[in-house]
């Protein structure tokens, strides 16, 4: 770690670190100012020279800005020149998800789950309208409070979410956490909202029955298990849940994203009204596998071929206008 306990950086005084990822370290500090509790998030010095990196954390420092829930951890940023490069975040109190799940190795009560995932919902309903991909929702990004309300951290590797055919495109960055990204992101495109809504139903999944769908000796098999793996259903090893629940959760999970929920706003719905679900209308069937392909089976050549070909067309498209107005 690049600070230790007592270093100031521009008026925030280091009480101790919080962790490390890839790109950054946290700290909790102090604000010398007026005495609030924050936490800062600091580039990492052996990535300073890479500018994609930087890219992307400034994107992250972007998009924290922009946004403003209860249940999202809020930036404060006031505008105060930096030094280095770093997010001044809130203080959240709470417990990892991760590390409560450890005490709850065979799932925990239906009714919390339930209550945890309409949750998640609105918080994904609230990104879906500021047009923000979370990317890597997960256990350890999430927060459990003393009143057990969930807080989602960590916009690490968020993005704003693509329109249309940009949803296929090849993605160069990280696709989140094995265990918990969409079969999409792990194929290498960038995806769009319903990526993080197959996130939910794995987390759902793992609250139910203790541990994610999908679980291999390293993470190259645990995604090679989420491309052509089918789901052990919920009720096979916990029968107590709720059916309904069950297929909302598995319905999340579908490998294609348009057999998908389309929108947290049409999962949240599905949520409110467990008791009157239509069972027979959800197709749950077994998906075909989806390694070395793009999404729906399409090749990603043919896909970067279709790109190429629109990209000629509208050139010579314009060529054709320009001489004709000449």
């Amino acid at each position: 770690m690049r600070h230790q306990p007592g270093d100031v950086i521009d008026g925030y005084q280091i009480a101790g670190c919080l962790g490390e990822g890839g790109f950054a370290e946290s700290y909790e500090a102090e604000d010398t100012r007026d005495g609030r509790r924050v936490v800062l998030k600091v580039f990492k010095g052996n990535v300073v020279g890479d500018q994609r990196a930087a890219r992307r954390f400034r994107q992250e420092a972007t998009i924290a800005r922009t946004l403003d829930h209860p249940r999202l951890q809020q930036s404060h940023d006031d505008g105060r020149t930096r030094t280095e490069l770093y997010l001044v975040l809130d203080y959240v109190d709470g417990e990892s998800l991760s590390d409560w799940l450890r005490a709850h190795p065979s799932g925990i009560p239906t009714p919390l789950a339930s209550a945890w995932g309409r949750e998640l919902a609105e918080i994904l309903t609230y990104l879906e309208q500021h047009r923000v991909v979370h990317g890597d929702l997960k256990p350890g990004n999430l927060l459990v409070s003393d009143d057990l309300h969930l807080t989602l951290l960590d916009f690490g590797a968020a993005g704003r979410a693509p329109r249309g055919f940009g949803a296929q495109l090849p993605f160069h960055t990280e696709v989140g956490t094995a265990a918990y990204a969409s079969p999409e992101r792990l194929q290498g495109r960038r995806g769009d909202h319903r990526s993080d809504l197959y996130s939910w139903g794995v987390v759902m999944y793992e609250l139910l029955v203790g541990r994610p769908p999908f679980v291999g000796a390293s993470p190259a098999a645990t995604m090679g298990a989420q491309l052509v793996g089918t789901p052990t259903p919920i009720r096979e090893l916990r029968p107590d849940v709720p059916a309904p629940l069950e297929a909302v959760v598995l319905k999340a999970m579908r490998r294609s994203p348009t057999l998908r929920y389309q929108s947290a706003v049409e999962l949240g719905d599905d949520l409110d009204r467990l008791d009157s679900l239509d069972l027979a209308s959800f197709d749950l069937s077994p998906e075909p596998p989806l390694a070395g392909s793009a999404l729906g089976g399409k090749p990603l050549w043919l896909l970067v071929a279709g790109v190429a070909l629109g990209f000629w067309f509208i050139l010579g498209a314009t060529i054709a206008i320009t001489i004709a107005l000449h």
